[in-house]
């Protein structure tokens, strides 16, 4: 119920990302972050909740909706699976794709570590085809629309409130499975399921990719930003306004480069 179009996505970091949305929306466009949007955000996220700081992130991010900046209140009104799709955005305009994630196999006796191979496109193109829709359950008919930001901020955690949210009030415990499958169908990237083979025992692997995670990851990554900006400023003698204004990708090719001729020297040199 959803459809995959990443012929036309372009993902690559410092550029702009265009990402098509659930109807009635059209595109999204997400910016590469700046030095200063990471301190910003350093500063921000902690105390946020998670939808909060994924909504701050979007912002930071100069989320267009449109054609039209976009303000946190239609933000919050975007389904889960866009969100999920402009952080996955954002992660690539900023500091590029991982090509892989890790997983760890659980099963017992094993724990065998997996790189397994990451396409943002696969997801970047994954649009549902509706935002609401009808379920024929064993209770009758039961209408439903994909939960939102919003949504997911006021159901507070329970799925049995989160999915009252989307069918306009209680839904019968006869009724429930079939409107879970249905969601989860029409906006696969509301939750995104990860899935491979243990190459050790060939046990099936699962896992969730939690896109906010996966930012604040990189975001903090080498120390964070003031780390980063540390390093270039006793080495380059840059001041702090042209470190905020660069964009995340470029610094960290600076920061590889300062590495890769001796890091460590430079800085004490400096």
């Amino acid at each position: 119920m959803s459809r995959h179009d990443t012929g036309a996505i372009t993902a690559a970091p410092g550029q702009r990302v265009t990402v098509p949305l659930a109807p009635p929306r059209g595109v999204a466009v997400m910016h590469p972050l700046t030095g200063g949007d990471e301190l910003d955000l350093s500063d921000a996220l902690g105390p946020l909740t998670p939808v909060a700081a994924e909504t701050a992130l979007l912002l930071a991010g100069g989320a267009e909706l449109d054609g039209q900046p976009a303000d946190g209140g239609a933000l919050d009104a975007l389904v889960a699976g866009d969100r999920n799709r402009l952080l996955l955005a954002l992660l690539c305009a900023s500091y590029g794709a991982p090509g892989h994630l890790i997983m760890t196999c659980e099963t017992e006796g094993c724990g065998a570590v997996h790189e397994v191979p990451f396409e943002a496109a696969m997801f970047l193109g994954a649009v549902p085809d509706v935002s609401d829709g009808t379920v024929e359950t064993e209770e009758g008919p039961l209408g439903l629309r994909l939960p939102t930001g919003a949504d997911i901020a006021a159901s507070g955690g329970s799925a049995a409130r989160l999915l009252a949210l989307c069918a306009g009030g209680p839904v019968a415990s006869g009724a429930v499975a079939q409107a879970e499958v249905w969601l989860a169908t029409a906006d696969p990237c509301a939750e995104i399921a990860l899935a491979a083979e243990c190459d050790a025992c060939g046990a099936a692997i699962g896992g969730r990719l939690d896109p906010l995670e996966l930012l604040r990851a990189e975001m903090g990554r080498w120390g964070g930003v003031l780390a980063e900006f540390d390093l270039l400023a006793r080495r380059y003698h840059w001041s702090e306004a042209e470190l905020l204004a660069m964009p995340a990708h470029r610094r960290r090719r600076y920061v590889r480069m300062v590495w890769a001729e001796g890091g460590a020297t430079a800085r004490g040199a400096a």
